[in-house]
């Protein structure tokens, strides 16, 4: 018994620590890019010098990155087979190269480098608690969901993602209870930490909901199936991508740098930028029913080159805007109402590229409230079954 209460208590005080460092780190992230965002938005021409950023990211991490490029996908296999602790400059070169990626105009994301933050400071524990085998493994499920949680604000959805993002067949049912605490009291107290030092997260409405009919469940299954078969789309693509600067560029520094002289290229010819950086405006006018026909296309292929070629980020946020816009668009060919919708692409892109239609679900309710959560948990549920290729786990 003294045993067991020793282990609990360590185990809470390991959560407790893990929340404060990941959401201390968070919100540094969050203010950060609140104020470059604004910067970049009143300074627009610095989208000029996306090239340079690109080369300055190429040569940071091929000169002191090491394995630290591989970013969720080295979490995730560290998880799976635990080898070596992460290192510990993951967290301020994904912090600083997406900073910089967002400040120069690059279209990405934000939960990547909050998961990797809190998984590699997580992880800093390991060897001063002594963690091994399947402990190390609970404790980087642990940060990845205090950085989900706490960048998003959605402690449930965080708790869940921890588990839910390495599949089932690596997740050991009679341990399924602990892990769950473990991960649970991390996200809440990573999303606490982050609350109290102020920071408010976006809020989005869902002003109608339509009578529960046959048409519109029916509705609901085939925007479902349209967020996943476009949430697959997006991982094809990234990968394309990715392959191609890979093939045609053998030096790594060049590639972002090419990358980003070819986003600079397209902003300027096209009027692109509102698709540079979070693009947090995009989901609002897919909520009010303002988003132009083809904004999630726009938002989809420059995140997918973005990220391709070789900048840093994340492809969350990205997917909320491509959902939520794709979703407004649906809204004259489908029987449910367009903030509706924008609400279901908003979580249902993102369940069809990870295939964690539960995460995305909670999230959906502690975004929107419990009024829609059928219509969410169809779409996500459905988005979910939509091709196979996985976010986290397609190389």
């Amino acid at each position: 018994m003294a045993v067991l209460i020793k282990k609990t208590l360590q185990w809470i005080l390991l959560c407790l620590l893990i929340g404060l460092c990941t959401g201390v780190a968070s919100a540094f992230f969050l203010i950060s890019l609140d104020r470059i965002t604004s910067f970049r938005e009143n300074h627009s021409a610095i989208i000029a010098l996306l090239p340079f950023c690109g080369l300055f990211l190429g040569w940071l991490y091929h000169h002191h990155g090491k394995r630290t490029e591989e970013g969720t996908h080295l979490i995730i296999e560290e998880i799976h087979e635990p080898k070596n602790t992460l290192p510990l400059r993951m967290a301020p070169m994904i912090l600083l190269s997406t900073v910089a990626t967002h400040l120069f105009g690059g279209s990405a994301g934000r939960e990547g480098t909050a998961v990797q933050m809190g998984a590699s400071l997580a992880d800093q524990l390991s060897k001063p608690f002594r963690l091994q085998g399947w402990n190390r493994k609970h404790l980087l499920q642990a940060g990845m969901s205090a950085g989900f949680a706490s960048i998003f604000g959605t402690p449930w959805a965080g708790m869940v993602f921890g588990l839910e993002a390495l599949g089932k067949k690596h997740t050991r049912i009679h341990s399924l209870a602990s892990t769950a605490m473990i991960c649970g009291l991390s996200a809440f107290s990573g999303d606490a930490v982050v609350r109290m030092l102020g920071i408010r997260h976006e809020i989005y409405k869902i002003t109608a909901l339509p009578a529960l009919t046959l048409v519109s469940l029916f509705s609901a299954v085939l925007a479902g199936l349209a967020f996943g078969w476009v949430g697959q789309g997006f991982i094809v693509l990234t990968h394309r991508i990715f392959r191609e600067f890979q093939e045609r560029i053998s030096n790594p520094i060049w590639r972002p740098a090419l990358g980003g002289f070819i986003l600079a290229l397209l902003m300027a010819a096209l009027g692109g930028s509102k698709y540079a950086g979070l693009s947090l405006p995009l989901i609002h006018d897919a909520f009010e029913g303002k988003s132009h026909l083809l904004d999630f296309a726009g938002k989809l292929f420059y995140t997918a080159l973005t990220l391709g070629s070789g900048f840093k980020g994340g492809e969350v946020t990205p997917l909320f805007v491509v959902g939520a816009t794709l979703g407004s668009a649906l809204s004259s060919l489908l029987a449910l109402p367009g903030s509706l919708l924008a609400g279901m692409g908003f979580v249902s892109v993102f369940a069809g590229a990870a295939k964690i239609p539960i995460t995305c679900t909670l999230m959906a309710i502690e975004v929107f409230g419990p009024a829609p959560t059928l219509y969410m948990a169809i779409a996500c549920g459905v988005s979910a079954t939509c091709g196979r290729r996985n976010l986290f786990k397609s190389n």
